[in-house]
């Protein structure tokens, strides 16, 4: 029991740690966002455009900080267990999200020679979920899978109703992941088998893409065949509440 309590009180130490550094964090750099923005705002002129350029990618890379930062947050309160409050249910439509997610993962496919497709989503596909949070969550499942390809791969968003809920699903032709590694995918800080010292990210996409379709009301599961891929699916109620007609 000793041990069990020494392990907790770490536990809790590192989220109020978490939960500090990230207050900490975040005042110099909306700072470095003001100012980013007041500059980029004097530098007019076609002379200048060099100059704006170099702004913006300050305010860029600012942003990108700012994300992260927040991505803490969240850990912190997952971590401690801190209760959380439901995420707006509003319908959403499924094919307005495919699009974000294609969007915004186009020239990282692209640059990867990953073929990204989308499966036509009917107008009255829509889920109850919270529509900032929902796209972000399919866009962490998908930019997963087209880091992780097979050479000329696909990634696939895949659509299908199930009674009461809609399935929202990417699927992906890559290296699969080891049955050890699938049932620990979305703790925090386990990168999966694919990445390496080189892989972007903190380890935590997944733990809070968990969080947040759970605070939706849904559920998020994972599914893998070493050497033929893996699909994960996020289960979320249907807007119009029942079975299809």
């Amino acid at each position: 029991r000793a041990e069990r309590d020494r392990v907790a009180a770490l536990s809790q130490a590192k989220s109020a740690f978490l939960s500090r550094l990230s207050h900490e964090l975040r005042t110099p750099l909306n700072a470095v966002l003001g100012f980013a923005q007041l500059l980029a705002l004097r530098l007019g002129g076609a002379e200048q455009a060099p100059h704006r350029h170099e702004v913006a990618q300050i305010e860029q890379a600012g942003w990108l900080l700012l994300r992260k930062i927040d991505d803490l947050l969240d850990l912190s309160q997952v971590e401690a267990a801190t209760p959380a409050a439901p995420l707006a249910g509003v319908p959403v439509a499924v094919a307005a999200c495919w699009q974000q997610v294609c969007d915004a993962l186009a020239p990282l496919a692209a640059a990867r020679g990953v073929q990204l497709q989308a499966e036509v989503a009917p107008a009255d596909a829509q889920v109850l979920a919270d529509p900032a949070r929902l796209p972000q969550v399919l866009q962490q499942l998908a930019d997963n899978a087209v880091r992780h390809p097979r050479p000329q791969g696909t990634v696939a968003l895949r659509l299908q109703r199930e009674g009461p809920q809609w399935c929202l699903a990417v699927q992906d032709d890559g290296p699969g992941i080891p049955p050890e590694q699938l049932a620990c995918l979305f703790e925090a800080f386990e990168r999966g088998p694919q990445t390496g010292a080189a892989h972007d990210g903190l380890g935590i996409g997944l733990t809070l893409a968990r969080w947040w379709v759970q605070r939706m009301g849904g559920s998020i599961a994972a599914q893998s065949t070493p050497g033929q891929g893996s699909t994960l699916c996020v289960r979320l109620p249907a807007a119009d509440g029942g079975d299809p007609a």
